[in-house]
């Protein structure tokens, strides 16, 4: 896919399924991060470091357009002046 060199793909994270209690939780974790699917030829930097596809990013609550994925999954675009912070 090549997508505009302002934005990035961002896919819903997994959540770590852990025993014991767990807690409702109000707001979805998608809204606010991510997983980078895929990137534009162009590189993103936050700070030194260079984004790249598998990275986590916390991005700005109303910047992402949803669309469907060829395989029925939905995909976030987000435009790379609204990528908050590198989480790993």
């Amino acid at each position: 896919m090549k997508i505009s060199d302002n934005y990035v793909v961002v896919k819903k994270r997994e959540e770590n399924k852990e025993k014991g209690f767990l807690t409702a939780s109000v707001q979805d974790n998608f809204v606010y991060e991510g997983i980078i699917k895929f990137l534009p030829e162009s590189p993103i930097f936050m700070g030194n470091d260079k984004l790249k596809i598998g990275d986590i990013i916390l991005f700005d609550k109303y910047s992402p357009d949803t669309h469907e994925y060829d395989d029925g999954e939905k995909v976030k675009f987000v435009h790379k002046r609204d990528i908050l912070a590198l989480l790993s």
